[in-house]
């Protein structure tokens, strides 16, 4: 799914967002308006398959931008 299509469905504030990590942090970083700010819930399955993959910096800047 292109960016503006996932931006606009974020835009309406889903409770449930599945997506990769570089592509979340790629809304992060690119969409306004949208962040993590009040995130309850983190699920990562796989989660050391995407640290095998090199997704370890975006990763890090999840975490970085969630609520501890």
């Amino acid at each position: 799914m292109d960016m503006m299509s996932q931006a606009l469905l974020l835009a309406k504030k889903p409770h449930i967002i599945i997506a990769t990590p570089g592509r979340l942090v790629d809304h992060l970083e690119n969409t306004k308006g949208f962040s993590l700010r009040s995130l309850k819930f983190l699920v990562m399955d796989e989660a050391d398959r995407i640290l095998n993959m090199d997704f370890e910096v975006e990763v890090d800047k999840l975490l970085k931008v969630i609520p501890r």
